[in-house]
């Protein structure tokens, strides 16, 4: 196995016991191994691609415009865990203007990992990706699924952080944010190598 994904494997797995969720989860398997016992594990994907020249007209306020491509694919030693093509999320200037949806969420009831799935990203891309993860965990949340840890590449992981703040999710001890944050509605952020990792909550306005 590559260490890469030696690396992931290992957030994976202390991202899961330190949640409360998944130590409830973990919680509920007693007695032999049974695999019916055991909450589903899936791995969702993002990309980010900024889209050139697309409606880039003269006085334009469209531009740049980017694509998020998502996926997601189970984990389960028991199936062939192909990847399944979920949905395009497209953003114009940072802003949401589109949705292409290929299929509904497969998922229930199960834990996920959410991974940016480049090296690094361009500028005009974390905003993109800071509103796409917060969505698909949105559509998560709907499902019963959780979503418990966010991998971004290593050089963009302040910068996403950040954007989460365009969206009221603030680390807790921010001095940006003088209202409550919900600990109910978070998020684990881990850098995807480098060891870095920070909880954002919803502040509630």
């Amino acid at each position: 196995m590559h260490l890469h994904h030696w690396k992931i494997l290992s957030i994976v797995l202390s991202a899961l016991l330190l949640t409360s969720s998944g130590v409830q989860g973990l919680a509920k398997v007693h007695g032999p191994y049974n695999d019916e016992k055991i909450p589903p594990v899936a791995i969702m994907l993002l990309s980010a691609e900024e889209v050139p020249n697309y409606l880039d007209y003269r006085g334009s306020s469209l531009t740049p415009v980017v694509r998020v491509k998502v996926s997601y694919r189970e984990i389960d030693k028991n199936r062939n865990n192909t990847e399944e093509k979920y949905e395009d999320l497209w953003y114009a200037n940072g802003k949401p203007v589109g949705l292409v949806r290929y299929r509904p969420l497969a998922l229930y009831r199960s834990q996920i990992m959410v991974r940016v799935d480049q090296q690094r990203l361009q500028e005009c891309e974390i905003d993109a990706i800071a509103n796409s993860i917060i969505r698909v965990y949105l559509d998560a949340a709907l499902n019963d699924d959780t979503i418990y840890s966010c991998v971004v590449p290593d050089d963009s992981f302040h910068d996403v952080l950040s954007a989460f703040q365009l969206h009221q999710f603030y680390s807790p001890g921010s001095p940006d944010v003088s209202c409550p944050l919900d600990p109910a509605i978070s998020l684990m952020l881990h850098a995807a190598t480098s060891g870095q990792n920070r909880v954002v909550q919803f502040a509630r306005m």
